[in-house]
């Protein structure tokens, strides 16, 4: 398997159990463990082209949204860090937090079909503008290109870790 292969079957089973324990078991906070590392560039990925930037934020990937910011600059994509981290601190002033949308979705119906607006009305809308213009400038292509590399660099690693977590 090659590593982008490695990276393509990740991609897919971290989301299905046992291996989507790692979103919540706190194995994502150790950068220093490079299935980790790249568990979060997939995540950041998947939630980036399904729900956006402001959904990242506020689904489970922003409990991990410092991380990820690190998890860029550990593979070399400086681009994407750095873009990420000042949405990061557009957020964090506005009081954009993981936290704080989470108490707006917690308020909904349960199963409560909605957008973004309707849930949050003009709560961040000064925030909001500012991060879909920086959400735009994230390079996907620098992120795939960086996180293969590194998976090259750390393939044996990663896959005993992920073969790991499967047992």
């Amino acid at each position: 398997m090659t590593p982008e292969e490695l990276l393509d079957d990740i991609s897919i089973r971290v989301w299905e159990p046992p291996f989507s324990a790692i979103h919540d078991n706190g194995m994502l906070r150790q950068l220093d463990n490079p299935l980790s590392v790249v568990v979060l560039l997939i995540t950041l990925d998947t939630e980036y082209n399904i729900n956006g930037v402001l959904n990242f934020i506020g689904n489970s990937s922003g409990r991990y949204f410092k991380e990820t910011v690190l998890a860029l600059e550990v593979v070399g994509a400086k681009s994407c860090a750095k873009t990420l981290g000042q949405i990061f601190e557009v957020a964090q002033k506005a009081g954009m937090t993981h936290e704080s949308i989470q108490e707006d979705v917690q308020a909904m119906p349960e199963f409560a079909v909605t957008s973004w607006r309707e849930m949050h009305r003009d709560r961040w809308e000064e925030a909001e503008d500012v991060i879909k213009k920086l959400g735009d400038e994230i390079d996907l292509n620098e992120l795939w290109s960086c996180a293969q590399q590194y998976a090259a660099d750390h393939y044996e690693l990663i896959q005993a870790n992920f073969d790991d977590l499967a047992n």
